[in-house]
Parts: C-alpha cells; sequence; structure tokens
C-alpha cells in the first residue's frame, strides 16, 4: 500500500489555504492546515513537508522562524515558503528555506506540473 506523502500548511488567510489545499491535494497530497506552525496535532502528523505563508505566526520569513519549525518537526524537514509577492522569494531564500512558490499562481491547475516538480522535488531532497 502507498501512503501519500503528508504537507502541513501554514496559512492565516482562509481563501488563499482553500487554493493551496487544493493545488497540494490535486497533486496527491494529504493536506493538513493551520494559521500556526505550533499546533497540538503537526507534531502526530509527521509531515514530509511543511508549507508556510512569508506573513504567518512570527509575520516574517527570517532565520529563528525557519530555525523553530526545523527544531520542532527535525532538521531534516523540507520548507517551502509561500507568498503572493515574487519579492519575497529573496527573502526566504536568505533564511534557509528549501523552496519557494507564488501564490495562487504555483497552485492553480495551469501551473500543476510545476507544483509537483517543486513540492516532490522537495521532499525528495531530504
Amino acid at each position: 500500500m502507498v501512503t501519500k506523502k503528508r504537507a502541513i500548511i501554514i496559512e492565516d488567510t482562509e481563501d488563499d489555504k482553500v487554493i493551496v489545499t487544493r493545488g497540494l491535494e490535486r497533486i496527491g497530497l494529504e493536506v493538513f492546515s493551520h494559521h500556526c506552525f505550533i499546533c497540538p496535532y503537526g507534531f502526530l502528523l509527521n509531515p514530509d513537508v511543511i508549507l508556510s505563508d512569508t506573513n504567518t505566526h512570527l509575520n516574517k520569513p527570517n532565520p529563528d522562524y525557519v530555525g523553530i519549525i526545523r527544531e520542532a518537526y527535525g532538521r531534516d524537514i523540507p520548507i517551502i515558503g509561500m507568498s503572493a509577492v515574487d519579492v519575497s522569494r529573496e527573502r526566504w531564500a536568505s533564511v534557509g528555506i528549501d523552496q519557494f512558490l507564488l501564490k495562487p499562481t504555483d497552485f492553480l491547475r495551469k501551473r500543476e506540473e510545476t507544483l509537483k516538480r517543486v513540492v516532490y522535488g522537495t521532499i525528495n531532497r531530504s
């Protein structure tokens, strides 16, 4: 039996949460979402990847935020940063995340192959 890969999305905007969830489910992931990365069930899920919005929880991509996620979920947990503005790509890269996706663009059906390549490529690197 093949088990689905698990993703936790950290997103505080309901509309974006729906778009990101649908995109990830379309490419075969089991998706759990929360507005904060420290959630009671998150640690029990043993996720394969974490996707985090730029302005969630600590409000900016920073090394402390990424460090806390890696401490909580394991040093090798793949982290994909997300933002509605491409300028955040550099900010996320500077704090040690593994990949970046632009929302909602990268999560829409027309970009499904890109989404698959980025998410599964990131998971398989760990």
